[in-house]
């Protein structure tokens, strides 16, 4: 997430972050979006995830899902995706 410009990168709380019993990779916490990044072992959505995802978001949070590989492979895309999230309130889910 180095990508983020100095401005939106401030408004995220440096990991771990922990929202109930979860740590969370990054948090932004007037915006109420969390960001998590995951590697092939979260190849898909598991109980674990779905439960975690509904804690958070009952607690009035949105949970956006990035892989390692597009953070590294499309930083732009991703950093994009956050932008628009911080001011979008129906964007959150898993993106590539």
């Amino acid at each position: 997430m180095a990508a983020l410009a100095p401005t939106s990168a401030e408004w995220f709380q440096v990991p771990p972050h922990q929202i109930g019993r979860y740590i969370c990779d990054f948090v932004c916490l007037e915006a109420g979006v969390i960001v998590e990044l995951g590697g092939s072992q979260h190849g898909t959505q598991s109980p674990y995830d779905n439960q975690r995802d509904a804690f958070l978001k009952a607690n009035g949070f949105r949970v956006l899902r990035f892989w390692n590989g597009s953070v590294f492979s499309e930083p732009e895309a991703v950093v994009q995706t956050v932008l628009e999230a911080l001011t979008r309130q129906d964007l959150e889910g898993r993106f590539t």
